[in-house]
């Protein structure tokens, strides 16, 4: 084979170099397309993303209450979150408010009558629905989210972002304050979010995406944790 070799003729040779100088030119541009093309939609994207949370933003402000104790601006403030965050399955219209206003910290109870479909999904937003509502309610230390369940009686669970979930045999409350905001937030003061409609759209977004959050969601389910327990 080495001998029968023939090299190819000049002809041969300047056709092949025409021919792959068009395709890396060919690739070169189509590839400054794609990616330009990508950046503009990917910076369209979160223009579109900031606005909407800007007009979200707009409408919970508009609801800060400065009193916890004020039961009627707290549900208007609750349902238009739970809104916000397209929460509007039977489970999250099912609650009653509970106020304890007689001593500092005030807390505000949300007693849920249904079971959620999805425990770990629900608690996660129960602590999104807890920030905002510790944004946005200028007095308020404490939110306490229970819903029906079947788990062990006086069993607690205390995770990596200081939330206590205690389960009594009937239900399971999520007690979600200050503390366990600030860790949830990288160390922010989540009151400083309610100061403007600027810092809570960035609240929000903060929140949607979860990059700047202390994943709550990959501890382990209780259900799992509370198997086999008496």
């Amino acid at each position: 084979n080495i001998l029968n070799f023939k090299h190819p003729g000049q002809l041969a040779a300047g056709a092949l170099a025409m021919l792959c100088i068009a395709v890396t030119v060919f690739l070169g541009t189509n590839g400054t397309e794609t990616v330009m093309k990508k950046t503009g939609t990917e910076t369209a994207k979160l223009e579109a993303q900031e606005e909407t949370y800007a007009e979200l933003a707009e409408k919970l402000y508009a609801l800060k209450n400065p009193y916890v104790g004020d039961a009627s601006a707290d549900g208007k403030l609750f349902a238009a979150i739970c809104e916000a965050k397209g929460l509007t399955d039977d489970f999250w219209s099912s609650y009653e408010m509970a106020l304890e206003t007689e001593a500092e910290p005030y807390a505000l109870g949300i007693r849920f009558s249904k079971k959620p479909q999805d425990a770990g999904a629900a608690e996660q937003f129960m602590t999104d629905c807890g920030n905002l509502l510790l944004a946005l309610i200028d007095n308020l230390s404490e939110v306490r989210f229970t819903y029906p369940t079947e788990l062990g009686t006086g069993m607690t669970l205390k995770t990596d972002a200081e939330m206590n979930t205690t389960a009594n045999g009937e239900c399971l409350t999520v007690c979600w304050d200050l503390k366990a905001a600030e860790a949830n937030l990288r160390g922010n003061d989540v009151k400083k979010y309610g100061e403007s409609r600027e810092n809570l759209a960035a609240l929000l977004a903060m929140l949607e995406d979860g990059e700047q959050r202390v994943d709550i969601a990959t501890r382990l389910r209780l259900e799992e944790s509370f198997s086999g327990m008496t």
